[in-house]
């Protein structure tokens, strides 16, 4: 499990991800600022920045975001949030 902080080009600016999946070319994350999953190039992943990750107040929050933004039942979310419980 990752959450990282990147600079994304269609998304300018730092924002934080936590990555829920990554394949052989593409990895699947989700903006914890905005609860939107989305896949980005696997090689993007190298350019970010290694956030401190604490499960239970990340599941918190990615709950309150999406809860703002109207995406509680997105499958990113849920991915999400399964990974953080595993935890």
């Amino acid at each position: 499990m990752q959450y990282l902080n990147l600079y994304l080009n269609d998304y300018p600016g730092w924002r934080a991800y936590l990555v829920l999946k990554v394949g052989r070319i593409h990895a699947r994350v989700i903006c914890t600022e905005t609860a939107e999953a989305f896949r980005v190039p696997k090689a993007e992943l190298a350019h970010g920045r290694v956030l401190v990750l604490k499960p239970t107040r990340l599941a918190k929050r990615l709950r309150a975001v999406a809860r703002a933004y109207g995406a509680e039942d997105s499958r990113g979310v849920k991915d999400g949030l399964a990974i953080l419980r595993a935890r």
